[in-house]
């Protein structure tokens, strides 16, 4: 990367344009004066917070072209004291009126570690001179005295760096990123203490752009490595374990410790998501509760919580970790660091109103405050959408437990949710999808549970025949997939020839009952949408498939429907 730096200033010094450059044109009279060169400074010490001001220049005076009305060109030459100008710096600046050269810290700083590899902090003393050309008149030459000076450089250091990524308090967000603290006695050393989550990371060195980063190195996770940019390979740094940590690391070096101190975990943010907040269950609308003072992983919230249900993230990137409902104890906590840690129980919240929730990730507690103060009405309960039907069904409270209330009998195809009145004004559970079929609906009104339970007509369906296999044998049988949403829907995919086709649902008895057509060989092309019949009612009736193809057969047991479509 530095060298990239060094070679753009090269360009930048080979390019240097002195405002007065002149013509043939120009003033040519240059009178008889001495050639000598000077320094704005003899000692020189360069600092990289003032990089973008003048550090240093030369002047040298005309000199002198002897009557001769040619024009002069100039040649500065600076090298280490004792080379002899064997090396180092030798620039052409031509013809000019604007006898001045001069860098700003960082163009001379780029300077002596690019042709005199000044590495470390040490004083270089050089010497320069001035070397006048009359154009044609060679013999005029001449070369100015010698003139010393001192320059000490000082070691490119990154100055600020941050932390970006899922695993800090951040996230993503440039305007959030963590600042490190840079170790005073390191160059490029940079260091940090506290929490990080579960998730990726890595470094950024400012705040108004992804790139240039340091990464980690693809082959060593111990290694950093730079990025440049979005080009090159985006590695991150992963934290698998949220916890107490500190992070050491050289720019310089490329060398990083990250180390888990253990310790109780300090969580600095706390966000509430789930279908009673305003956000919904959008990690990027979480709403962030306030952290209480001189309780150490305490947060508090107040205002309006809908119908619904509730958990809590530490971190608006990732769904985990959360903090859960304890399933034995409403008033508790339950920690979740990924989806197969124990169960997602969440809170419900029963009626729309203003609450205070405050809850402490240490004890585990948690306290759900309705500060509107009203109890609400659990005398009825009533099943309210399009899988009712046109009319709310009124459910039954059970006689043996009166937070019960229970539904058992047919809904349609469509959505129901549960309301404390028909008119729907008092909804207190979200929507449940149901499918043409008797059901089995349990709501609790204590925690809020809401079980919704299909009854099932046949368990399985095969199909059978001469477009199946070539025969009725019971060992070349199809058997059909059940819907994992609707469990009276079966689907067979696959390939069927020409000739009978039927469906058992009791295998290995052909006294069994079968789902047959209306009438025998019940012709079916590529496409049929029809009722299916139990072989007790119709008899043995078959469908006849005319053309051979890769089908998809659709049968819903409760309906009584089937549907072929050829692919």
């Amino acid at each position: 990367m530095r060298t990239k730096i060094y070679i753009g200033l090269i360009i930048l010094l080979a390019g240097f344009v002195f405002n007065s450059c002149t013509s043939n044109e120009m003033e040519t009279d240059k009178g008889s004066e001495s050639l000598l060169l000077s320094v704005s400074s003899k000692i020189v010490e360069l600092n990289q917070l003032m990089s973008d001001r003048e550090a240093f220049h030369f002047a040298w005076t005309a000199g002198s072209n002897y009557g001769t009305s040619s024009r002069i060109s100039y040649t500065l030459e600076m090298d280490l004291r004792g080379n002899n100008f064997a090396g180092g710096l030798k620039k052409d600046i031509g013809a000019t009126d604007s006898r001045i050269l001069a860098f700003n810290h960082k163009e001379l700083n780029d300077l002596l570690a690019e042709v005199w590899n000044s590495s470390l902090d040490e004083t270089l003393e050089f010497e320069a001179r001035v070397t006048a050309i009359v154009s044609g008149h060679e013999a005029f030459t001449r070369i100015s005295p010698v003139v010393t000076f001192k320059v000490t450089p000082y070691i490119e250091r990154y100055l600020n760096l941050w932390m970006i990524g899922g695993a800090t308090a951040g996230v993503w967000s440039l305007d959030s990123a963590t600042p490190m603290e840079s170790i005073e006695d390191e160059p490029n050393g940079f260091i940090w203490e506290g929490i990080l989550l579960s998730g990726e990371l890595k470094f950024v060195l400012q705040k108004t752009s992804f790139v240039p980063s340091f990464n980690k190195d693809g082959e060593d996770e111990n290694k950093l490595v730079y990025r440049e940019n979005d080009d090159e390979p985006d590695e991150k740094f992963i934290i698998n374990t949220p916890g107490n940590y500190r992070i050491k690391l050289n720019l310089s070096t490329l060398d990083i410790e990250i180390t888990d101190l253990g310790g109780e975990m300090v969580y600095p943010n706390l966000w509430m998501i789930g279908s009673a907040t305003i956000g919904q269950w959008s990690l990027d609308n979480a709403t962030k509760m306030t952290p209480i003072a001189g309780e150490p992983n305490g947060f508090v919230w107040e205002g309006e919580l809908g119908t619904g249900e509730l958990k809590f993230v530490t971190q608006q990137s990732d769904f985990y970790p959360s903090f859960g409902r304890d399933g034995s104890d409403e008033n508790k906590l339950i920690y979740r660091q990924d989806e197969n840690d124990g169960p997602d129980n969440k809170f419900n919240i029963k009626r729309g109103a203003s609450y205070r929730v405050k809850v402490n990730l240490n004890t585990l507690d948690i306290e759900i405050t309705n500060l509107d103060g009203e109890e609400p009405d659990n005398s009825e309960f009533w099943m309210i959408g399009t899988a009712a039907g046109e009319t709310p069904i009124a459910m039954t409270k059970d006689d043996s437990n009166p937070e019960l209330f229970i539904y058992n009998g047919e809904l349609q195809d469509g959505t129901f949710r549960i309301s404390r009145d028909k008119e729907g004004t008092e909804v207190v559970t979200e929507e449940k999808q149901t499918y043409k079929s008797k059901y089995a609906v349990t709501f609790n009104v204590g925690s809020q549970d809401l079980t919704v339970e299909q009854i099932v007509v046949y368990e399985k369906v095969w199909a059978m025949g001469e477009a199946v296999s070539g025969d009725f044998a019971w060992e070349n049988v199809k058997e059909l997939t059940q819907s994992s949403s609707n469990k009276n829907e079966f689907v067979y995919e696959g390939e069927l020839g020409t000739g009978q086709i039927k469906f058992p649902l009791q295998f290995g008895d052909y006294g069994g009952l079968f789902f047959v057509a209306e009438e025998d060989n019940k012709g079916v092309y590529d496409e049929f949408t029809g009722s299916c019949y139990l072989s007790s009612d119709k008899g043995d009736n078959k469908w006849y498939m005319n053309n051979a193809g890769t089908f998809k057969v659709t049968i819903n047991t409760y309906k009584k429907e089937i549907h072929f479509q050829k692919k």
